[in-house]
């Protein structure tokens, strides 16, 4: 699908510039899902700066938040700015799911914006207002997800111990990992090993952390993911290392 979606961009980025937005809006998952991400920020960026006046906030709104979710773990506020124009775009809009979704967005750029606390537990509070059952089942990903950032990167220590914080951040990311082996989504997997393996490292379980580690660097040589392949490998030596020093 990522080869004919390049296409469609590619094809329409000039001729149909109103089109190419909403492609944009559609497609630009798939980059990051296959770990193309300098390639998916090149289309939604060449999208918000081609977008006719006239073209609709939703759309407006989804590729901000398809830009913020490809930002994630940079260096400045762009990804937290984007995320939280979109959630304002969406709001009082007939597409909740899509709010819901900006949300979770939304709570994890906080949380990595040092505002765990504050913009990260407010949105995770509306997003629980806006869960509907009848969603398809991973969409339940984007809560655990939001929830395991904000825990992890709380800092009222008084509030909300580190023990507290660990123990649950480990049962999040077995919850992530169950969700997205059961639908086959190979990029959570990817994300929810990771965060299993650092929460085995927490707890000195270094051999436990480097089985992970392993297993995190082999589904991503084998499905291509090289985006963040390198974090990966080190995280597997520092492991490694751990654990023949035990």
């Amino acid at each position: 699908p990522i080869y004919n979606g390049r296409a469609a961009l590619e094809a329409t980025q000039h001729l149909h510039p109103a089109l190419h937005a909403r492609l944009a809006a559609a497609l630009a998952w798939l980059f990051g899902a296959t770990g193309q991400v300098a390639e998916g920020l090149r289309h939604v960026r060449r999208a918000l700066q081609q977008a006719p006046a006239h073209t609709p906030p939703v759309v407006h709104a989804r590729l901000l938040h398809e830009l913020s979710g490809l930002l994630q773990g940079t260096e400045g506020k762009e990804p937290l700015q984007a995320a939280q124009q979109a959630v304002a775009l969406l709001r009082g809009g007939t597409d909740p799911a899509l709010l819901y979704a900006a949300l979770g967005r939304w709570a994890v750029t906080a949380a990595l914006s040092n505002d765990a606390e504050h913009a990260g537990l407010a949105a995770i509070a509306e997003m629980e207002t806006l869960w509907d059952p009848a969603w398809p089942p991973l969409a339940r990903w984007e809560l655990l997800n939001a929830r395991d950032y904000v825990t992890n990167l709380r800092r009222d220590e008084h509030r909300y111990p580190k023990a507290l914080r660990v123990a649950e951040g480990e049962r999040l990311a077995a919850e992530q990992l169950a969700l997205a082996r059961a639908h086959g989504d190979t990029g959570k997997v990817l994300f929810a090993l990771m965060a299993a393996e650092q929460c085995t490292a927490t707890h000195g379980r270094y051999e436990e952390a480097v089985e992970r580690g392993r297993e995190l660097v082999a589904l991503a040589q084998q499905e291509e993911y090289v985006d963040r392949l390198h974090i990966y490998i080190c995280n597997l030596a520092t492991r490694s290392e751990e654990h023949t020093s035990e």
